[in-house]
């Protein structure tokens, strides 16, 4: 079983459950960090959940580095996970992320859950302020806080301001909105 095979079938499995709300989005390979990381889906609705794939043709050695960089992020977080890595992945992941099996049977891909995600305590509005753009990351100062003269400052400025000034609830919300309402996101970017 291929990372390819298991994408598939878990495209198809987020469209379909979020199918019946307008307001949410499908984004797929969603850069993080600055390009520094990338997860493989996040859905973006009243929360920000991101979903990694571990097929058993992938192996485990960068989990660590990526869970660092999902969990300063999401909202909630699932991995989907081959019956090969399952045990290793399951000591390697925070005890609150979630855990879909992924099985081959007959040709096709099952996914299980085995584990409903809980509430990320990692946030991080740093890491969150650093999602926006130049443009909605002064919007949101201009909105929340009254720093004056950012015009001028870098994206770098503007996240460690919006980290100094504002509090985790109001950026994680701004942002997952700010996501959602963007045009011109991403190419491969479809809405659900």
């Amino acid at each position: 079983m291929r990372d390819c095979d298991v994408r598939q079938q878990l495209d198809r499995r987020l469209r379909d459950i979020h199918a019946q709300e307008p307001s949410s989005r499908l984004l797929p390979e969603m850069v993080l960090g600055r390009g520094v990381s990338r997860i493989d889906f996040a859905v973006v609705n009243g929360k920000l959940h991101g979903y990694e794939i571990k097929s058993d043709a992938d192996t485990l050695d960068r989990l660590a580095t990526q869970a660092e960089a999902y969990n300063s992020v999401f909202d909630e977080i699932t991995i989907v996970v081959g019956s090969r890595h399952l045990s290793r992945a399951d000591k390697a992941i925070p005890r609150w992320w979630g855990i879909i099996k992924a099985e081959v049977h007959e040709g096709t891909v099952f996914l299980t859950d085995l584990r409903r995600p809980k509430q990320n305590p990692q946030q991080s509005a740093r890491a969150l302020a650093d999602l926006l753009w130049k443009e909605e990351a002064m919007d949101l100062l201009r909105r929340y806080s009254d720093v004056k003269s950012i015009n001028r400052k870098n994206r770098d400025t503007l996240s460690f301001e919006i980290w100094a000034r504002l509090d985790l609830v109001t950026v994680a919300n701004f942002t997952r909105e700010t996501l959602k309402a963007r045009v011109r996101w991403r190419v491969d970017e479809r809405r659900t």
